[in-house]
């Protein structure tokens, strides 16, 4: 290997197998329903395979690929990416990857969904930037299976699933941002029962490159005569070339990229502006056969891709935390302070022994963990959803609703805190890019504005999400953590933080309350106000229960382990993350409910004015 590509990417196999197999015990719902041909061993080699891949393909490019980025040649309008991904993605298509979770019928191997999920998280970890092209792609296909008909299905699926074509979502549009229902791209209707499109989509991940010869674009757009807003848009499959019958390639389908943004970070991932129809050729497929029922349809992409975002977060945090973990190891620097303090002459320790880095460490490890756990808990009731009966499914289908907002927003938003105390952890050394953590910092920021900004999550938890079936998702979920915070009173290691939990969860059903209360009394603008805030309370004890339960799992395993082995101080060291995190972070759950009870409005009353620029206009 060059001196150029250097492997940063570091992964902890044994977290996410606990997570998996003790823990959620995923090994329950292999050899049923959809996952009749999987077996434990099946998911564990996957998952071993998946990690190998990572490190050994994946992670050397990392580097190499933000320094080089993509291109972007304005008289053509091709997007070329490093090279070296090119190589990459024919591989990790050769080795089935690309179709781990497709379904048998497309050529896919049908995995569980949080098998899937965990092995994601690898890639994501070990290149970001390349791994978001692929997601997307899986995306646009599982919309197809879902809404498209037979001939679009038959068309479209196979090559996407199957890696021969890539695709995009096509949502944002200049100067529209986040209201979708500002969608000026028109839609109109032909002969042949086609359409004509025209309009320009920005911020478009993955909207133009050179990994394959077709770019399948699935657009919102309104047909002429559809209703404004966003109940008169409809969804449309929009190649980059054109399809004959026999599903080859024809003409190109006046698809042009404008430009490619300059980012921050994942720089080899091609944010496009693409104009559709500048030529009055761009020719696109009504998905399905009904018209205005394009964010209805958009709403599974979108949601896989906020689950998806915030899984690439927690992927690209714990890659910094470990490598933050590996570095204090080693790294000798300064004397114990009570050297220090009593005046003996000590020698330099490592800096892992200095109280604070300590605490750091512990910290990015409760909420990588913590999130991990969250994202697999989602992933494992999506998977039981399809092997249980319906009733049971449908519970656990709006509990997968529920958890959605929260593991993208809160994962991102840690993600990012994650990454800035890995840097800080190395000290200067983290700031300079003969280390990895200043590439992961920057390429995580994106998370937390990606698939709506995080803002826009927590109004869809309270604005949607809470008033669900009269509000029984969570109570549901919360009646859940109650109940096993009463059973961890009796817990023998871990009982004293059964009280912390308990206050948490009696807390975030307070704050849900409370809207109620701020609807009654007219002070709507509370609701929003307090609405990010009341998703991290609601995250933070959703981590905290999850936390806990594995260290009760641990905890039963410890005693068979012999002291001081590996096995040992695996298991050890959760019952300490866990009451970390009780202690240190969930005590925040309540501190966020008060302070919406009190419904401050200093936030309001400061009048724009009152924000000074003089001088600055």
């Amino acid at each position: 290997m060059s001196e150029e590509l250097v492997n940063h990417y570091k992964a902890d196999e044994r977290e996410v197998g606990f997570l998996l197999f003790e823990q959620f015990r995923l090994q329950d719902l292999l050899g049923r329903g959809p996952y009749a041909d999987f077996t434990e061993a099946d998911a564990r080699l996957i998952l071993s395979e998946g990690l190998k891949f990572a490190i050994h393909e994946v992670g050397p490019l990392n580097g190499y690929a933000d320094r080089l980025g993509c291109v972007y040649d304005p008289k053509s309008g091709a997007v070329t990416v490093p090279p070296l991904l090119k190589d990459l993605q024919r591989k990790y298509v050769e080795n089935g990857w690309h179709g781990l979770r497709a379904p048998a019928v497309y050529g896919g191997q049908g995995a569980p969904y949080s098998l899937a999920l965990a092995v994601s998280e690898f890639f994501a970890g070990a290149c970001s930037a390349w791994a978001m092209y692929n997601g997307l792609t899986h995306g646009a296909a599982h919309l197809i299976e879902v809404f498209g008909t037979e001939e679009q299905k038959s068309l479209f699926c196979p090559k996407l699933y199957g890696g021969e074509w890539m695709g995009t979502m096509c949502l944002t549009e200049p100067g529209a941002g986040s209201e979708v229902g500002r969608s000026q791209t028109r839609a109109a209707p032909q002969p042949d029962g086609t359409h004509l499109i025209q309009g320009v989509k920005c911020f478009i991940s993955g909207g133009e490159h050179d990994f394959t010869d077709n770019i399948v674009h699935m657009a919102l757009a309104r047909i002429e005569g559809a209703p404004g807003g966003t109940k008169g848009l409809s969804l449309f499959i929009i190649p980059k070339r054109r399809i004959r019958p026999d599903g080859t390639l024809g003409e190109p389908n006046d698809v042009r990229c404008r430009g490619i943004e300059k980012k921050m970070g994942i720089n080899a991932s091609a944010t496009a502006t693409l104009n559709f129809g500048d030529e009055d050729r761009c020719q696109g497929l009504l998905l399905g056969r009904e018209e205005n029922k394009g964010i209805a349809q958009m709403f599974q992409m979108m949601n896989e891709a906020r689950i998806g975002t915030g899984l690439q977060a927690l992927a690209t945090a714990s890659s910094a935390y470990l490598n933050a973990l590996a570095y204090a190891r080693q790294r000798v620097q300064g004397k114990r302070f009570e050297d220090i303090a009593s005046g003996r002459r000590g020698a330099s320790v490592r800096i892992i022994e200095h109280e604070d880095v300590r605490r750091m460490l512990v910290e990015m490890r409760s909420k990588v963990e913590g999130g991990r756990a969250l994202a697999l808990k989602l992933a494992i009731h999506l998977d039981r959803a399809r092997t249980v009966e319906d009733a049971a499914g449908g519970a656990d289908l709006a509990r997968v609703d529920l958890l959605t907002p929260l593991v993208k927003a809160y994962l991102s938003d840690q993600a990012f805190r994650v990454a800035e105390l890995a840097i800080q952890t190395y000290g200067g050394y983290g700031y300079i890019r003969d280390y990895p953590v200043e590439q992961y910092c920057r390429d995580i920021k994106i998370q937390s504005l990606y698939e709506g900004t995080n803002y826009i999550q927590a109004l869809d938890l309270v604005g949607r999400k809470l008033n669900q079936d009269g509000g029984e998702p969570l109570r549901r979920l919360l009646t859940e953590i109650e109940a096993f915070a009463t059973r961890l009173k009796e817990h023998p290691a871990l009982g004293g933080e059964s009280a912390r939990l308990g206050e948490a969860s009696a807390a975030v059903g307070r704050f849900a309350l409370q809207y109620l209360e701020f609807m009654r009394s007219g002070r709507i603008r509370q609701i929003p106000l307090t609405a990010t805030r009341f998703l991290e309370a609601l995250a933070e004890t959703v981590i905290g229960w999850l936390l806990l339960e594995g260290a009760t799992v641990a905890h039963e395993a410890l005693a068979a382990q012999a002291e001081g082995s590996r096995e040992f101080h695996f298991y050890a060291g959760k019952l300490h993350v866990a009451r970390f995190f009780a202690r240190n972070v969930l005590p925040g759950a309540a501190f966020k409910a008060r302070l919406a009870a009190e419904a401050d409005t200093s936030a309001l009353d400061i009048a724009e004015e009152q924000f000074p620029l003089d001088g600055l206009d």
